[in-house]
């Protein structure tokens, strides 16, 4: 509770009071041996009564000097422990001499003489319990030399009169002990309240001085001036309240530390330690930012952390230094903020608060600086999203035309299986040219992918197939998987996990510089917590531990921190635009996953990607496509703005045997709807069309006839997704280009439940 207050401060109360009440209970003390001595003078020899109160009398002229010694000389902390020795010394005596009392000024016989004798003790022995119990010694001292002599004494008397005053006076004694034991703490407590009331005066005051320079340099952060100016600030002020005191910021990138901020310390050796990479051997600020703690050099010539930088900081006059991480709000350091003195110092308590304060104070400015960056790859990416949205949907359009043309194609071929193949492999392009786009929207943040439980070496294995055929021929692919990875399956996009093993690839063929050898391991490892980086916020289990490794140039430590951020890039203008490995991050990020990176110059680089493994059963078969197309022949409304698409969707359709009407205009679909509802039993419409949007053209219909079957597709539209196409009563939602089958299935499938549902 009371953390800033030491105990010699404590002790220091305690012994002041001890002396404050050793006065006026000197003086009971004296009053009380001599009333005593009155009521025994008649019974008790004279002699034995004057050299009792003699003693009694010298015992209460010490006490008094000590007393009046204690508040001339007003001992520091240092000296109280002697102060407290001395007055338990002098009590142990007092308490003697009262013991005495209760053998030779107790009458034999003479129960009313005795009955006096038994008051004044347990008189005297109340009053030390609550004035001698600011200390425990004394009160405890005393009440028993005071009480238990007395009670034997009574107990030597052998009558039933003197046995329960025994008895009474054991039971007051223990009494009084337990009172004296409870007064301690008491005090011991009030003692340690004033002492923390006093000390948090003090520092509210400092802290109304320091608030009014802190609020300025909060504005000037506000106000978006320079944080070098800022940075300088933050040293000034609390130089200010140390005279001696000079102060330093250095700012992390990668493993190295850069200036800051150091308005009072020497040019030259601010550009000494410029570039300073963190380490446990490289001084307060390289030691703390290395090991993300508190590091208190006393003296900078003796320290085996300086040993590095010692001749550094001697040159300049430098002897000791203390040092603070700057830490983000989610812990992550950013820089150190440090102090420097020109003699060997341990810090102070205000000063440890100065230096964690100026740390967090760094925090504020850094992670402003690390925001504004932040928010102008914000503005980029938004800038990508809008171009690549108004891009994919145009492109799957025409993909949907080539798709649907090259299907109608193969379909004419009979029996000519060469041209068939050929066309076949156009489709495959098609295909690839759809997931490329789907990539596109990945990188502006704007697909949407829908995740399955999939076999991760089944992927593995197609990427490099692909690979293989792209790669130069100085380029060796080594694969390798466990065991184990062939039953290992994982909840996933297939389409996002290949472009995270090409985008890794294309980057280890480049550190390689396009020869040497590149390899690609899977297997099932079993993660603890400690396994799992801090910053990942993982649960341990099984994961699928998919590496890809290479023997290039590695990546310098510096950089090893920017490597994710979006459009960061070592490449040279034009070959790479810095977004392949943010991509990988961000997908591995949605997928519950962890990346590691272990790589060192001249060594080649190995990225490990970990993903959740999920359990056999949650994995479904997939069910099994149908040989021919479905057919049917009810009466089908097209609704697509393009007339390319519009006439290749009847063509698709009239294939299946259904009666196709086709509109390339919504408004004008709408009103052939209108003048005949019951003329259709299902509506296939596009999303992004003037006029009247598909999903506006929808609820228009189904304003006229609620039930009739819906299908709604788009090239791309932000407006539209599965979701909240099924709140206005979309039967099938889905994107082109899709293949000739697809589309018979779904079409199928849409007019089947619809007849369930009449």
């Amino acid at each position: 509770m009371y953390k800033n207050i030491s105990s010699l401060q404590i002790r220091s109360e305690q012994v002041e009071q001890i002396y404050k009440n050793t006065l006026s209970s000197s003086f009971t003390s004296i009053i009380a041996a001599s009333l005593l001595s009155y009521i025994q003078w008649p019974v008790i020899a004279h002699d034995i009564i004057l050299i009792w109160l003699t003693c009694m009398l010298i015992l209460t002229v010490i006490r008094v000097i000590s007393v009046l010694a204690f508040f001339r000389i007003k001992p520091g902390l240092t000296e109280i422990k002697f102060w407290e020795r001395l007055s338990v010394t002098v009590m142990f005596f007092a308490a003697t001499t009262w013991s005495a009392a209760g053998i030779f000024l107790f009458p034999e016989g003479n129960f009313e003489r005795q009955a006096g004798t038994i008051v004044m003790l347990a008189g005297l022995s109340a009053g030390a319990a609550a004035a001698l119990s600011a200390l425990r010694q004394p009160a405890m001292i005393f009440i028993p030399f005071a009480m238990v002599p007395l009670t034997i004494h009574l107990f030597t008397e052998a009558s039933s009169v003197t046995s329960s005053l025994a008895i009474m006076c054991l039971i007051y004694t223990v009494f009084l002990l337990l009172t004296a034991e409870r007064n301690y703490k008491t005090l011991r407590q009030n003692i340690s309240m004033r002492i923390q009331s006093r000390l948090e005066g003090k520092i509210i005051r400092k802290s109304e001085e320091r608030n009014v320079k802190t609020v300025e340099i909060l504005r000037k952060i506000a106000s978006g001036e320079p944080a070098e100016k800022i940075f300088d600030a933050i040293a000034l002020l609390y130089e200010s309240h140390h005279p001696g005191l000079r102060c330093s910021m250095l700012i992390m990138q990668g493993n190295k530390l850069l200036h800051g901020g150091a308005p009072s310390l020497p040019e030259a050796y601010c550009q000494a330690i410029h570039g300073l990479e963190c380490g446990p051997d490289t001084g307060s600020c390289g030691t703390s930012t290395y090991t993300g703690k508190r590091v208190i050099v006393e003296d900078i010539a003796t320290d085996p952390k300086w040993s590095k930088l010692k001749n550094i900081a001697l040159q300049h006059g430098l002897r000791s230094c203390w040092s603070e991480p700057i830490k983000d709000s989610a812990g992550r350091v950013m820089g150190a903020f440090g102090m420097y003195y020109d003699h060997p110092a341990v810090p102070t308590e205000e000063e440890l608060s100065d230096l964690e304060a100026a740390a967090r104070l760094a925090a504020i400015v850094m992670e402003r600086e690390e925001r504004e960056k932040q928010l102008q790859q914000k503005h980029k990416m938004e800038a990508v999203g809008y171009m690549a949205g108004g891009m994919a949907h145009n492109f799957n359009n025409n993909l949907a035309i080539i798709l649907g043309n090259l299907e109608l194609a193969q379909l004419k071929q009979n029996g000519n299986t060469k041209a068939v193949s050929l066309l076949e492999n156009a489709k495959t392009a098609v295909f690839r040219s759809r997931d490329l786009v789907n990539q596109i929207i990945t990188y502006s943040r704007k697909g949407s992918h829908e995740k399955t439980p999939m076999q991760l070496l089944s992927i593995v294995n197609e990427t490099v197939s692909l690979l293989h055929s792209t790669l130069p021929s100085t380029i060796k692919i080594e694969t390798a998987s466990s065991p184990d990875s062939t039953s290992t399956f994982i909840h996933a996009d297939a389409s996002q996990i290949q472009e995270i093993i090409i985008n890794l690839c294309k980057n280890s063929i480049h550190a390689m510089n396009e020869k040497g050898v590149l390899k690609i391991f899977l297997e099932a490892v079993e993660l603890t917590q400690k396994d799992i980086p801090a910053q990942d916020k993982k649960r341990p289990g099984l994961y699928a531990k998919l590496s890809v490794q290479d023997n290039g140039c590695g990546i310098p430590s510096p950089m090893l921190d920017k490597i994710f951020d979006p459009f960061f890039t070592t490449k040279e203008e034009f070959e790479g635009a810095g977004m392949g490995l943010a991509t990988v991050q961000g997908i591995v990020a949605q997928h519950d996953g962890i990346i590691t990176i272990d790589s060192f110059p001249g060594a080649g680089t190995t990225f490990s990607l970990y993903f959740p493994v999920i359990e056999h059963s949650q994995v479904a078969e997939s069910a099994p496509q149908n040989a021919t197309f479905p057919a049917g022949s009810e009466r089908i409304l097209n609704v697509d703005d393009d007339p390319l698409l519009a006439t290749l969707g009847e063509a698709i359709l009239k294939k299946g045997g259904y009666d196709v009407t086709t509109a390339t205009d919504s408004i004008a679909a709408l009103k052939l709807f209108t003048a005949n509802p019951d003329a259709f039993d299902l509506v296939i419409t596009d999303q992004t069309m003037p006029d009247l949007t598909g999903q506006e053209l929808i609820q228009k219909i189904k304003q006229i006839r609620s039930k009739i079957p819906v299908i709604i597709c788009t090239g791309y539209s932000n407006k539209i997704d599965h979701e909240k196409a099924n709140k206005i009563g979309v039967n099938a939602f889905f994107m082109k280009p899709l293949d000739m089958n697809q589309l018979l299935q779904t079409v199928r499938q849409v007019l089947d439940e619809g007849k369930k549902q009449l």
